[in-house]
Protein backbone atom coordinates (compact mmCIF):
# COMPACT_ATOMS: atom_id res chain seq x y z
CA UNK A 1 0.00 0.00 0.00
CA UNK A 2 1.20 3.34 -0.73
CA UNK A 3 1.06 6.19 1.51
CA UNK A 4 2.26 9.77 2.38
CA UNK A 5 1.40 11.57 5.35
CA UNK A 6 1.56 16.07 5.15
CA UNK A 7 2.17 17.76 8.48
CA UNK A 8 1.47 21.44 8.15
CA UNK A 9 2.74 23.62 10.60
CA UNK A 10 2.32 27.63 11.05
CA UNK A 11 2.58 29.03 14.95
CA UNK A 12 2.67 32.36 13.43
CA UNK A 13 5.30 34.91 13.44
CA UNK A 14 7.57 34.82 16.50
CA UNK A 15 7.41 37.76 19.10
CA UNK A 16 3.88 38.36 18.09
CA UNK A 17 0.87 37.98 20.73
CA UNK A 18 -0.37 35.19 18.90
CA UNK A 19 2.36 33.07 18.62
CA UNK A 20 2.18 29.03 18.94
CA UNK A 21 5.20 27.79 20.70
CA UNK A 22 3.49 24.42 21.15
CA UNK A 23 2.71 24.01 17.10
CA UNK A 24 6.67 22.68 16.75
CA UNK A 25 5.96 20.27 19.80
CA UNK A 26 2.71 18.72 17.68
CA UNK A 27 4.79 17.91 14.74
CA UNK A 28 7.65 16.58 16.73
CA UNK A 29 5.11 13.89 18.53
CA UNK A 30 3.16 13.71 15.54
CA UNK A 31 6.38 12.31 13.31
CA UNK A 32 7.88 10.47 16.06
CA UNK A 33 3.94 8.65 16.31
CA UNK A 34 3.54 7.93 13.32
CA UNK A 35 6.92 6.47 12.64
CA UNK A 36 6.54 4.51 15.85
CA UNK A 37 4.64 1.02 15.34
CA UNK A 38 1.86 1.65 17.18
CA UNK A 39 1.23 4.65 14.42
CA UNK A 40 1.76 2.29 11.59
CA UNK A 41 5.29 1.93 11.23
CA UNK A 42 5.12 5.18 8.83
CA UNK A 43 8.92 5.48 6.85
CA UNK A 44 10.50 8.70 6.64
CA UNK A 45 10.23 9.18 3.33
CA UNK A 46 6.66 9.02 3.43
CA UNK A 47 6.09 11.87 5.63
CA UNK A 48 6.53 15.58 4.55
CA UNK A 49 6.77 18.56 7.19
CA UNK A 50 5.78 21.69 5.81
CA UNK A 51 5.95 25.01 7.93
CA UNK A 52 4.06 27.89 6.91
CA UNK A 53 4.24 27.03 2.83
CA UNK A 54 2.50 29.09 0.64
CA UNK A 55 -0.41 28.27 -0.73
CA UNK A 56 1.06 26.84 -4.01
CA UNK A 57 3.67 24.78 -2.54
CA UNK A 58 0.68 23.73 0.24
CA UNK A 59 -1.26 22.52 -3.29
CA UNK A 60 1.31 21.09 -5.49
CA UNK A 61 1.95 18.42 -2.73
CA UNK A 62 -1.93 17.72 -2.35
CA UNK A 63 -1.71 17.17 -5.67
CA UNK A 64 1.05 14.60 -5.01
CA UNK A 65 -1.44 12.49 -2.78
CA UNK A 66 -3.54 11.34 -5.26
CA UNK A 67 -0.77 8.91 -6.32
CA UNK A 68 -1.22 7.06 -3.13
CA UNK A 69 -3.73 5.00 -1.61
CA UNK A 70 -4.03 6.39 1.70
CA UNK A 71 -3.22 9.46 2.71
CA UNK A 72 -3.05 11.97 6.08
CA UNK A 73 -3.57 15.83 6.42
CA UNK A 74 -2.21 17.51 9.96
CA UNK A 75 -2.60 20.73 10.44
CA UNK A 76 -1.61 22.46 13.79
CA UNK A 77 -1.62 26.47 13.98
CA UNK A 78 -4.11 29.40 13.57
CA UNK A 79 -7.94 29.01 11.43
CA UNK A 80 -10.99 30.14 11.89
CA UNK A 81 -14.34 29.03 10.43
CA UNK A 82 -16.00 31.07 7.59
CA UNK A 83 -19.49 31.66 8.29
CA UNK A 84 -20.05 32.42 4.48
CA UNK A 85 -18.33 29.06 3.11
CA UNK A 86 -19.97 26.71 6.30
CA UNK A 87 -15.91 25.93 6.00
CA UNK A 88 -13.03 26.07 8.47
CA UNK A 89 -9.86 27.85 6.56
CA UNK A 90 -6.53 27.35 7.92
CA UNK A 91 -3.82 30.22 7.96
CA UNK A 92 -0.74 28.91 6.51
CA UNK A 93 1.48 32.39 6.84
CA UNK A 94 0.21 35.57 6.74
CA UNK A 95 -1.90 36.92 4.62
CA UNK A 96 -2.38 33.23 2.84
CA UNK A 97 -4.81 30.42 4.31
CA UNK A 98 -6.72 27.54 2.54
CA UNK A 99 -10.39 26.35 2.81
CA UNK A 100 -10.08 22.79 4.45
CA UNK A 101 -11.84 21.53 1.58
CA UNK A 102 -8.34 21.68 -0.33
CA UNK A 103 -6.76 19.22 1.97
CA UNK A 104 -9.51 16.52 0.64
CA UNK A 105 -8.32 16.59 -2.78
CA UNK A 106 -6.39 13.68 -1.98
CA UNK A 107 -5.99 10.28 -1.80
CA UNK A 108 -9.03 8.25 -2.01
CA UNK A 109 -8.88 7.09 1.73
CA UNK A 110 -7.57 9.96 3.70
CA UNK A 111 -7.10 11.33 7.12
CA UNK A 112 -7.58 15.10 7.54
CA UNK A 113 -6.69 16.67 11.42
CA UNK A 114 -7.22 19.96 12.03
CA UNK A 115 -5.55 21.27 15.39
CA UNK A 116 -6.89 25.06 15.15
CA UNK A 117 -9.57 27.59 16.36
CA UNK A 118 -12.99 27.67 14.54
CA UNK A 119 -14.20 31.09 15.69
CA UNK A 120 -16.68 31.90 13.48
CA UNK A 121 -16.05 34.81 11.02
CA UNK A 122 -19.08 36.20 9.73
CA UNK A 123 -17.60 38.23 6.57
CA UNK A 124 -14.72 35.83 4.58
CA UNK A 125 -11.16 37.90 5.44
CA UNK A 126 -8.64 38.53 2.20
CA UNK A 127 6.77 14.56 26.95
CA UNK A 128 6.30 12.39 30.21
CA UNK A 129 3.72 10.13 29.26
CA UNK A 130 5.14 10.08 25.51
CA UNK A 131 8.16 9.40 26.73
CA UNK A 132 6.96 6.15 28.74
CA UNK A 133 4.91 5.06 25.61
CA UNK A 134 8.04 4.96 23.53
CA UNK A 135 9.94 2.77 25.49
CA UNK A 136 7.10 0.35 25.80
CA UNK A 137 6.71 0.70 22.02
CA UNK A 138 10.25 -0.67 21.05
CA UNK A 139 8.81 -4.55 21.96
CA UNK A 140 6.38 -4.54 19.09
CA UNK A 141 7.48 -5.38 15.40
CA UNK A 142 6.98 -2.42 13.18
CA UNK A 143 6.56 -4.66 9.99
CA UNK A 144 3.62 -6.53 10.93
CA UNK A 145 2.27 -3.19 12.81
CA UNK A 146 2.59 -1.65 9.60
CA UNK A 147 0.76 -4.88 7.86
CA UNK A 148 -1.93 -4.45 10.63
CA UNK A 149 -2.64 -0.90 10.03
CA UNK A 150 -2.70 -1.17 6.10
CA UNK A 151 -4.95 -4.02 6.61
CA UNK A 152 -7.46 -2.05 8.47
CA UNK A 153 -6.88 0.64 6.11
CA UNK A 154 -8.02 -1.54 2.91
CA UNK A 155 -10.82 -2.50 5.16
CA UNK A 156 -11.97 1.13 5.97
CA UNK A 157 -15.40 1.68 3.42
CA UNK A 158 -15.13 5.53 4.19
CA UNK A 159 -13.37 7.33 1.66
CA UNK A 160 -12.62 10.50 4.21
CA UNK A 161 -12.52 11.10 7.44
CA UNK A 162 -11.94 14.76 9.19
CA UNK A 163 -10.89 15.35 12.81
CA UNK A 164 -11.68 18.97 14.50
CA UNK A 165 -10.14 19.85 17.86
CA UNK A 166 -13.23 22.24 18.39
CA UNK A 167 -16.60 22.60 17.52
CA UNK A 168 -17.30 25.81 15.18
CA UNK A 169 -17.22 28.98 17.07
CA UNK A 170 -14.98 27.37 20.08
CA UNK A 171 -10.90 28.17 20.12
CA UNK A 172 -8.25 25.55 20.15
CA UNK A 173 -5.93 25.38 23.29
CA UNK A 174 -2.00 25.72 23.07
CA UNK A 175 -0.38 24.98 26.07
CA UNK A 176 3.91 25.23 25.58
CA UNK A 177 6.44 22.46 25.76
CA UNK A 178 2.85 20.03 25.02
CA UNK A 179 1.50 22.17 21.87
CA UNK A 180 -1.95 21.61 20.70
CA UNK A 181 -4.11 20.46 23.65
CA UNK A 182 -6.14 18.72 21.28
CA UNK A 183 -2.96 17.02 19.21
CA UNK A 184 -1.25 16.64 22.37
CA UNK A 185 -3.91 14.55 24.11
CA UNK A 186 -4.53 12.51 20.55
CA UNK A 187 -1.38 11.38 20.55
CA UNK A 188 -1.38 10.35 23.88
CA UNK A 189 -3.99 8.50 23.86
CA UNK A 190 -3.40 6.32 20.51
CA UNK A 191 -0.21 5.16 23.16
CA UNK A 192 -1.92 4.66 25.87
CA UNK A 193 -4.44 2.28 24.17
CA UNK A 194 -1.40 0.78 22.55
CA UNK A 195 -0.59 -0.40 26.37
CA UNK A 196 -4.26 -1.88 26.58
CA UNK A 197 -4.33 -4.22 24.28
CA UNK A 198 -2.67 -7.58 23.80
CA UNK A 199 1.16 -8.31 22.82
CA UNK A 200 -0.64 -8.50 19.30
CA UNK A 201 2.68 -7.76 17.29
CA UNK A 202 4.66 -9.58 18.82
CA UNK A 203 2.92 -12.45 18.83
CA UNK A 204 1.87 -12.38 15.53
CA UNK A 205 -2.06 -12.10 16.29
CA UNK A 206 -4.37 -9.50 14.71
CA UNK A 207 -5.32 -6.89 17.02
CA UNK A 208 -9.10 -7.01 18.16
Amino acid sequence: MKRKAIIIANPGDEGEEDFLPGVDCDVDNYQRFLLSPLGGAWKSSELTIMRQPTVNELRREIRSLTAVDYAMAIFSGHGWYSSHDHSTFIELRRDEEVSEEELWQGARKQTVILDCCRVVHYEKPVAKGLELAKKAEQLLDPEQCREYYDQSIAECPGPLVVMYSCGIGETSADVEGRGGLYSFHLVDQAYKWGDTRPATCRSGEAWE
